[in-house]
């Protein structure tokens, strides 16, 4: 007990809360001395001549969101324990909130107030804040990112249309060539294998460094051979292998600000795949199920000591444009695939040998597509409209405006309690965040139609599309469990149930279309 009380003291002593620059004291009767940013800037540092006093310890800029543990680094094998006991705990709490979002239906009362002029501010946001994710893999070697993603442009966009000569032999004709469009359902492992082939041959000519301090390093194809050698050939992940469930309030308040915000980004994220699927947008039904999915797949992982939950990838959905595959099979197989590669160690680690630059560059295209389809949901809105115009807009510039500045100036923020000082601080200075909540703000509270908006357009029905047949491939059918919905057809009260495609209940659709129906012809009887 007297070891994990250092520990934990130890911890506490080391915690740097963002607060602003200070001088930290190490004697127990000295408090703690916080700098403001005017004073902070004045900290000048010591000359050779000068020595630091001893029990004082001068942070310079850097230092005030510096880690209290890397990426890299290993703490004591006591505090892993306490920090994976409280992320288990509201992982599985956090999760089964998002559960219930779909097993209860609320689906449906968001799509009454939550529309495209809030989804494209939070997402369109979400794909900016990439920007630091991607440099960070290009910075090794941006020729080598330019060239991966240079290839899968032109494999998937300007080669598209074109079909690939493909000699093939069966038994009935014998040896042929056939048409297919290969090149652009492979793009992206086109790509790959070939930017890796090339770091690969680098490596070989001895044309890149082997000094590992150097960002260049991270482009060899042997930066990661070490980890596979040290990886077991089978890892079998098991609840509880962490120790015991442990719960905190503050982790557990940000992750469900996080599930919130994941509720959100899923629903246009479904939304975004169904078109690119050219499908109809997802009927109530499949909406709550797969959100409650996500939220039940989110609580295995905090069982398992999972580090995140579980949400919809915006990068697979730019991936299906890319490639033009939307099997629901080719999904199924490669989620065995994960499977095969997590419990087999060996082959997951030698994806860790796929150079920087190499996953930079094939993501570029993918992220990029993400970003185009964003913007597109505003074509469901009235874009002539000079009210939509400043929701958007001022959405936009409030969610890189007010998280740049609280960054700076989050000394600030001073409610006298550090724990609800932290939490504001993570909230504003999440770009995502600000940027929807001032979208869902504006438009809830500014006048405007339910067709202005662009909500009656999601909440449109399949058989209230008048030109449905005209670019949809597949019909509203295609949301049904096909092995079960027969069955669950035959027990009356299941079309009670919100997550089961039997469910009849659209209260919330029907009386929002009933409203968009209202509301429209009062706007054409005003005009």
């Amino acid at each position: 007990m007297c070891k994990i009380k250092q520990c934990y003291t130890r911890w506490k002593t080391n915690k740097t809360y963002s607060k602003g620059i200070h001088i930290r004291i190490k004697k127990k009767d000295a408090p703690l001395q916080k700098k403001s940013p005017q004073e902070a800037v004045n900290i000048q540092p010591l000359s050779k001549d000068q020595e630091a006093p001893a029990n004082k310890e001068v942070e310079t800029e850097e230092d005030h969101w510096k880690l209290l543990y890397r990426v890299s680094d290993t703490p004591s094998i006591l505090m892993t324990i306490l920090f994976a006991f409280q992320m288990q705990g509201c992982l599985i709490i956090a999760g089964a909130v998002h559960m219930l979002i779909g097993l209860t239906g609320f689906v449906g009362v968001l799509l009454k107030v939550v529309g495209p002029l809030t989804v494209v501010p939070t997402l369109l946001l979400i794909g900016i804040q990439f920007d630091g994710v991607m440099n960070t893999f290009c910075d090794p070697n941006w020729g080598i990112s330019a060239g991966t993603c240079l290839i899968s442009l032109i494999l998937a966009v300007y080669l598209n249309g074109w079909n690939m000569p493909i000699p093939v032999i069966t038994k009935s004709r014998g040896f042929h060539i056939i048409r297919y469009p290969l090149q652009q359902v492979l793009a992206v492992l086109f790509a790959i294998c070939i930017g890796w082939g090339i770091c690969g041959i680098l490596t070989q000519a001895g044309a890149l460094t082997t000094d590992i301090r150097s960002k260049e390093y991270k482009t060899r194809t042997d930066a990661g051979a070490d980890t596979i050698e040290r990886t077991p050939w089978f890892i079998i992940p098991y609840p509880g292998q962490f120790g015991s469930i442990g719960f905190n309030s503050g982790v557990f308040i940000a992750f469900v600000v996080a599930t919130l915000l994941s509720v959100v980004e899923s629903i246009a994220d479904y939304y975004a795949c169904a078109r690119l699927c050219h499908v109809p947008p997802p009927p109530l039904s499949a909406m709550n199920r797969g959100i409650m999915v996500e939220g039940f797949m989110s609580m295995i992982a905090g069982f398992f000591g999972a580090g995140h939950a579980t949400t919809t990838y915006s990068n697979n959905i730019g991936l299906i444009g890319i490639t033009k595959v939307a099997s629901r099979r080719v999904t199924q197989v490669l989620a065995i695939q994960l499977i095969v590669c997590a419990i087999i160690g060996k082959f997951g680690a030698v994806f860790v040998t796929i150079p920087y630059p190499v996953l930079g560059g094939s993501a570029i295209l993918s992220f990029g597509l993400f970003l185009g389809i964003v913007m597109s949901y505003m074509q469901y809105t009235d874009m002539n409209s000079p009210r939509n115009l400043a929701v958007v807009g001022v959405s936009i510039l409030v969610g890189i405006m007010v998280p740049n500045w609280v960054k700076v100036n989050f000394a600030v923020i001073k409610t006298g309690s550090d724990g609800f000082d932290e939490f504001l601080i993570m909230l504003l200075t999440n770009p995502s965040f600000t940027g929807g909540f001032i979208g869902f703000v504006l438009d809830n509270t500014v006048k405007g139609t339910m067709k202005e908006r662009g909500i009656a357009a999601w909440a449109l029905d399949e058989s209230e599309s008048p030109d449905s047949e005209s670019h949809y491939e597949e019909g509203i059918e295609i949301y049904e469990i096909s092995f079960l919905t027969k069955h669950l057809k035959k027990i009356p009260w299941m079309k009670y149930l919100p997550v089961f495609p039997t469910f009849t209940s659209h209260s919330c659709r029907n009386k929002s279309n009933k409203d968009n129906k209202d509301l429209k012809n009062d706007n054409n009887t005003n005009l």
